[in-house]
């Protein structure tokens, strides 16, 4: 179809061919403001999991939206997150990563955001979690996690 062929904004979704839109379908997981208190130690599994979603068959890119407090006004914080789930990795962008946390002195600087990435294809109904760990038992960490999955029709992991 050419431009010529629509006139006066007449084209509809129904007017394309099937398959030549994909999905729109967008699925989300806010944290509600709550954060877990992370109690899993780096290299002793399994690690907290912070939020979970569960997802319909698909395949799916999902983001996930970390925060992530050092409650300790000493100790430096250790962060370590991964975005896992039930089904096959299509595409991995960041799907994990590790922050330094400074200690809470009163400012924000305790604070620290990033975000994680990941395509998957669920067989069937599944779950996406964000997992997370700290450095030593003594650290004071608290993590909140959103989630919000885009329903695709492929994922490509490009070099």
């Amino acid at each position: 179809m050419t431009s010529k062929a629509v006139k006066n904004h007449s084209l509809k979704v129904k007017d394309l061919k099937a398959g030549l839109l994909p999905p729109s379908e967008v699925l989300l997981k806010d944290s509600g403001g709550d954060t877990v208190d992370l109690t899993a130690v780096a290299g002793t599994p399994p690690d907290t999991v912070v939020s979970s979603m569960a997802l319909p068959a698909g395949t799916f890119y999902v983001q996930a939206h970390v925060l992530g407090i050092n409650k300790d006004a000493v100790l430096n914080g250790e962060l370590r997150c991964l975005l896992e789930s039930s089904g096959d990795t299509v595409a991995a962008g960041t799907f994990g990563l590790f922050q330094s946390i400074e200690p809470d002195a009163g400012s924000n600087d305790n604070r620290t955001t990033f975000t994680l990435d990941a395509a998957y294809q669920l067989a069937r109904a599944g779950t996406v979690i964000v997992a997370c760990n700290k450095g030593s038992a003594g650290q004071d960490i608290a993590v909140a996690a959103t989630l919000s999955a885009l329903a695709v029709s492929t994922a490509v992991d490009v070099p």
